[in-house]
């Protein structure tokens, strides 16, 4: 897997490792992707949390919640803004990657057989989020 670091410090890859990166990360983290998502739903109503490729690739990745009113401002994101109104947080979340300073990549996840449903997922884990 080919990459470079920029000179933001962000790891840039090309298009399609990029995606396969951010789809397995949210695959393997579901739950407490799904888990985040929910608390900071309830908390800040709709958003979607928006992880950083400042780790080594496979690595864990730096992660802040982005309310609606918030993305709707920003010209980096706002084009998601349709996405996170129509979602359901109940069975969905919205993920969005830093990509390189000026790129976001969002991801639409929803419920599988293997996957548990965001409130789910934040009952499951809720003391682990609440202690950090």
């Amino acid at each position: 897997m080919e990459h470079k670091i920029d000179d933001s410090g962000l790891h840039t890859f090309d298009r399609d490792t990029a995606r396969n990166l951010h789809l397995g990360y949210i695959e393997r983290r579901w739950e407490i992707v799904a888990a985040v998502a929910w608390r900071e739903y309830v908390a800040h109503g709709r958003g979607g949390p928006l992880f950083t490729t400042s780790a080594d690739p496979g690595g864990e990745w730096d992660c802040i919640y982005l309310p609606l009113d918030l993305i709707e401002g920003d010209p980096l994101v706002k084009e998601y803004s349709n996405l996170l109104r129509s979602y359901d947080p109940t069975k969905q979340i919205i993920a969005l990657f830093l990509t390189a300073p000026d790129c976001v990549n969002a991801y639409c996840g929803g419920l599988t057989a293997e996957r548990v449903a965001p409130p789910d997922a934040y009952k499951r884990i809720r003391a682990l989020l609440n202690s950090n």
